[in-house]
């Protein structure tokens, strides 16, 4: 039933649909038996429902959307595990998921500093290369979320739901104005950059 509405948006939406219906059978049968497979997977999941949300609309999937979106999706689920493993305990951990037995509290640890990074280089690097330069003033909100985050999966044993984060009003404050920084950036600095390009441009004639 979902499979035939999504082919009434649009051939490409019913497409990446059937992938992501068909990723998601091969991770129930197996897949999430695999250790870093799984993560791995989970993250692709999330890329391609992030895409499929685009294909949805019409609206162009940037690469630096599919790069962040996957690097995000993977710090959750690393996150996640840490948190089974540091709630269940190694013994309960490993009955509850059979990957777990791979994973310690260690190797998650440096996996989910090695994504973070990765994912503020990236952040990064798109506001650099966008077409409005002041998109580089919002760093330091993903910045502050990640670590909040973090600083929550340490403290309070938080991590075990992603939904958690709008519970936390650091977290909810976060995002809000990182949210109303960008609508702020996209819909009323790009006229005034427009400005000072034209009359920097004329000043150098």
């Amino acid at each position: 039933m979902r499979g035939g509405g999504s082919y009434l948006i649009n051939k490409s939406f019913f497409v990446i649909s059937v992938c992501y219906l068909f990723l998601i059978l091969l991770y129930s049968l197996f897949l999430k038996y695999f250790v870093i497979v799984d993560l791995l997977v989970i993250s692709v999941g999330f890329v391609i429902r992030a895409i499929a949300g685009c294909l949805a609309i019409n609206l162009f999937a940037s690469p630096w959307l599919i790069v962040c979106a996957f690097l995000l999706a993977l710090f959750l689920a690393l996150c996640k595990r840490r948190h089974e493993l540091v709630l269940l305990g190694e013994e309960e951990a490993r009955r509850h998921r059979r990957t777990l037995e791979a994973y310690s509290t260690e190797m998650l640890d440096q996996m989910i500093g090695i994504s973070s990074a990765a994912l503020i280089i990236s952040y990064s690097l798109y506001t650099f290369l966008a077409d409005d330069i002041y998109l580089m003033l919002t760093i330091p909100f993903p910045i502050y979320g990640l670590f909040r985050y973090l600083f929550l999966v340490h403290a309070e044993n938080f991590g075990g739901e992603t939904e958690m984060i709008f519970k936390d009003k650091g977290m909810v404050l976060c995002l809000v104005s990182w949210a109303v920084l960008v609508v702020a950036i996209l819909y009323a600095v790009p006229e005034a950059a427009v400005r000072v390009g034209v009359v920097g441009a004329g000043g150098g004639d």
